[in-house]
């Protein structure tokens, strides 16, 4: 029979509720407990001492004077650090927090006239200077896929894109031919082979006759030069002409320098190519008349200081007349022979030869540190000045030949994957990241940020 609804209503207690149920009690005591350690822990954390304990780690090292105190010269209260926080972008926020970074960082943008304005509003300095990661953390050291996120596609974030910029996501991958590989050819105006000057003797034609040995060396010069032992001849390197930026404490080269010093015609040139007395770099006035003081006055003197004046060969005095009169009209030697002939005359300067041109730098986008590449040989990099030919050279066709090694030839040691950077590492002796850090920096115009008394060659 089955069980009525009175049946069933007998068999609950009518005073259940005037009765204390052990649970229920529990639960109210642990919330009443939970809620006096939260008001206890919010009023820790926000005094002076307590508001440490929401710092998520130690400062980097430049910053280390504000670990303990100064949390407000970084940030603003109430006031996230992060754009997107409180659900949305802030631009206001990124305001706040990139004025108090500009306190002691007063640094630009980065390409402020051509990235679209609402873009710079939303970069906030510590989206890529992260801080709070430990006593070591280098602030400068800033991922790539923070370049990438814009650069990827670099046509959303430019003001006015003409649609043949460049996408780059990884130098490994996706990343454009350095510029002198896309637009071939030096400006320079110097006939110079690289080939000829690092042959034994720097003749023309290997063989030929007129390469210089130690003998045919002024006195001064002799001891400068290696020369080959079992024949003597004169064998330069690259050290004799391209000499570093910069030098240690002790005089050796500095490790990370940047640039070379300009090629110095008394120091790296007059040993072989002497102008019989007359200084290098006069204008066209001040040569004429020094080439006048040396005839014909100078040169008898020049065969006294020798010894020779019982017999005084009138044949060596007209061949050096020669020579110095051909060093303004010669078309093929004289000032000539290494530079471009300044046709017609500028009238302002009165120069001789056109300005030399030389490019103090190749890599106009990027930073390139020579110190740092001291472990690898020249010619990895420069294998074009090395090419053995058997023919005569030809320095005006060879001066306008770019000897830099292109992009695929950096690839070959700087691997971006970590993974494949460790396989190559085991069967090659140099290898390195590709991190966009190594040849980029945000707020540093390339161009600028070197020496300009420096070259690179």
């Amino acid at each position: 029979m089955p069980i009525t609804g009175k049946q069933r209503a007998q068999k609950i207690d009518p005073r259940y509720h005037a009765r204390k149920d052990p649970w229920i009690v529990r639960k109210r005591r642990l919330g009443w407990i939970g809620l006096l350690i939260g008001l206890v822990s919010s009023g820790w954390l926000l005094s002076p001492r307590g508001s440490s304990h929401v710092s998520t780690g130690a400062l980097s090292r430049v910053h280390q004077p504000w670990n303990e105190q100064g949390c407000e010269e970084c940030h603003t209260s109430q006031v996230p650090i992060r754009s997107d926080a409180w659900r949305g972008e802030h631009p206001e926020f990124v305001a706040l927090n990139n004025m108090a970074c500009s306190k002691c960082h007063p640094v630009g943008g980065h390409k402020n006239d051509s990235t679209r304005k609402e873009v710079l509003a939303s970069e906030a300095c510590n989206q890529c200077h992260r801080e709070h990661l430990g006593l070591n953390q280098d602030l400068s050291d800033v991922a790539d896929n923070q370049c990438s996120r814009c650069h990827s596609n670099i046509a959303s974030v430019l003001e006015r894109a003409s649609g043949s910029e460049p996408n780059v996501s990884s130098f490994s991958t996706q990343h454009p031919a350095f510029r002198f590989e896309m637009k071939p050819g030096d400006p320079g105006t110097i006939k110079f082979s690289h080939i000829q000057h690092l042959r034994p003797g720097q003749p023309k034609t290997p063989g030929d006759a007129t390469a210089k040995k130690r003998e045919h060396l002024p006195t001064k010069d002799q001891d400068r030069y290696q020369v080959d032992p079992d024949s003597q001849l004169v064998t330069l390197n690259c050290a004799d002409c391209h000499e570093p930026d910069s030098t240690s404490a002790d005089g050796a080269a500095a490790l990370d320098h940047k640039t070379f010093r300009p090629v110095n015609f008394e120091s790296h040139c007059s040993a072989c190519h002497g102008l019989d007395g007359i200084p290098h770099g006069l204008n066209r006035a001040l040569t004429e008349k020094a080439i006048a003081d040396q005839l014909p006055v100078e040169l008898f003197k020049f065969f006294q200081q020798r010894g020779d004046t019982s017999q005084l060969d009138p044949q060596e005095i007209q061949e050096k007349e020669m020579r110095l009169k051909a060093l303004l009209s010669s078309k093929t030697e004289g000032c000539a022979k290494c530079h471009q002939l300044a046709l017609p005359a500028d009238p302002a300067t009165d120069s001789i030869v056109e300005p030399s041109n030389v490019r103090k730098r190749w890599l106009l986008d990027g930073t390139f540190v020579h110190g740092a590449h001291r472990m690898v040989d020249c010619k990895s990099c420069h294998a074009a000045a090395y090419r053995e030919t058997g023919s005569t050279v030809d320095s005006e066709r060879e001066a306008d030949t770019i000897m830099i090694a292109g992009i695929e030839n950096c690839r070959e040691c700087h691997i971006q994957d970590a993974k494949k950077r460790m396989e190559r590492a085991s069967s090659q002796t140099h290898v390195a990241s590709a991190n966009c850090i190594d040849c980029h920096r945000y707020h540093i115009d390339p161009v600028s940020s070197l020496p300009t008394a420096g070259t690179l060659q």
